[in-house]
């Protein structure tokens, strides 16, 4: 008997990952670096020590918008970030 395909946010979990699964996690994706982003800009407002904030926002900034899937999953759960949905298809 086959089992049940694995459902999530009404996305087939199937390997490889399908269109839907990508695009799934893109918006996941854009929604851990808008909240991540966020919350940067504010410690960083709130931070007191002096240092060159030019070469600092720059490493930031590329960092974020480079992390894979896996890598903006720990982030998001490092920050216990409540995001509208969570990454699928990564263990």
């Amino acid at each position: 008997m086959k089992k049940a395909p694995k459902v999530k946010y009404g996305i087939e979990i199937v390997k490889p990952w399908s269109k839907e699964m990508y695009n799934h996690n893109d918006k996941v994706a854009d929604e851990v670096r808008d909240v991540v982003e966020k919350r940067w800009k504010d410690a960083y407002k709130t931070a007191e020590a002096e240092y060159d904030a030019e070469n600092e926002d720059e490493d930031f900034h590329n960092e974020l918008e480079t992390a894979a899937y896996w890598r903006l999953n720990e982030i998001a759960e490092d920050l216990e970030l409540e995001l509208t949905c969570q990454f699928i298809g990564l263990k």
